[in-house]
């Protein structure tokens, strides 16, 4: 089913839908997670949820009731996939709604977020004559205090959202300085509008033509959603927004007090990140060889090597 940009603008917004795909390994918060974006919704009748709840014992916690908007599938893996083939599994409810929004399964929403979405979008479409539109940027951060608490999150509050920028650093120098740092001079707040060119994981949104045209790599493990996604939407036409204005927000692990951790898969040791044998053995089979990037350069019309020598030099 093919999504028509210019139709869409003359709609009511109320007769637009929205597709949730929700993907979470050992999530104990998935259930609040949904009923949060279905209690503030402005239409909760026309929004429907894909959720892979994927378990490492068989224990699923806060478990979601299936019903007419929430489809749910229930995986149990000994050590987590990465997030393609999860986000795969929710993209595959999708069932033609207008619109597709990914998240994590440890979100709070803000009253009227998916009216509010939708009207960005369509302001970003329409006004900037942007024909693919993806509004996306890092959520602001909640976290539980010490006596379990919601903190750092103000209902109704709005915040700026920070604005990823690309460095050469991680390309170049053995990641030995990150890939994407917050550009700090450029915080975006109030009704302003800015185009970035990085992708969250936890926050997009877009048409659902982008499941049609982009979708997720089921074979993509960790690195990916802010780099890879990026290059291959805006490669076919898409341009991604931050509106600085704040309808979601995700949860901060790291600065939560009392919400009980796992052992993370992707744990930094020594600068380096601990993946299990699913995913060592899963990026040395997906490992280019050189006649496959030679291929891909003559195709793209791009010569990598060209490249790295200009920016070298800057």
């Amino acid at each position: 089913m093919e999504i028509e940009h210019k139709k869409q603008l003359n709609q009511d917004i109320s007769k637009h839908t929205i597709f949730v795909a929700v993907t979470g390994f050992d999530e104990n918060l998935m259930g609040s997670t949904i009923s949060s974006a279905m209690e503030n919704a402005g239409y909760p009748e026309r929004v429907f949820f894909g959720v892979n709840n994927v378990s490492s014992n068989g224990c699923f916690q806060n478990i979601i009731q299936p019903s007419k908007n929430i489809k749910v599938i229930h995986s149990v893996v000994g050590q987590p996939r990465g997030w393609g083939i999860d986000r795969c599994s929710a993209d595959s409810f999708w069932n033609g709604e207008d619109f597709y929004l990914q998240i994590d399964g440890h979100m709070i929403f803000e009253k009227f977020w998916d009216s509010c979405l939708i009207s960005d979008w369509i302001k970003i479409n329409k006004d900037l004559d942007v024909e693919k539109p993806i509004i996306s940027n890092h959520a602001p951060q909640w976290y539980f205090g010490d006596d379990g608490q919601i903190m750092g999150y103000e209902k109704d509050s709005t915040q700026c959202c920070p604005i990823y920028i690309q460095t050469i650093g991680g390309i170049h120098k053995n990641w030995s300085e990150p890939a994407l740092i917050v550009d700090r001079d450029r915080r975006v707040c109030g009704d302003e509008i800015m185009e970035h060119y990085a992708i969250c994981g936890h926050f997009m949104f877009a048409s659902s033509m982008w499941l049609q045209e982009i979708g997720h790599d089921p074979k993509a493990i960790f690195i990916g959603d802010q780099s890879m996604i990026a290059l291959r939407s805006i490669t076919r036409g898409y341009k991604v927004f931050s509106t600085g204005k704040t309808y979601i927000w995700h949860l901060s692990k790291h600065l939560s007090k009392r919400q009980e951790q796992q052992e993370e898969w992707r744990e930094l040791i020594d600068g380096q990140y601990k993946v299990n044998d699913y995913v060592k053995k899963s990026e040395m089979e997906r490992a280019p060889n050189k006649d496959s990037l030679d291929k891909y350069q003559v195709m793209i019309g791009l010569d990598f090597k060209h490249i790295y020598k200009l920016v070298d030099e800057l």
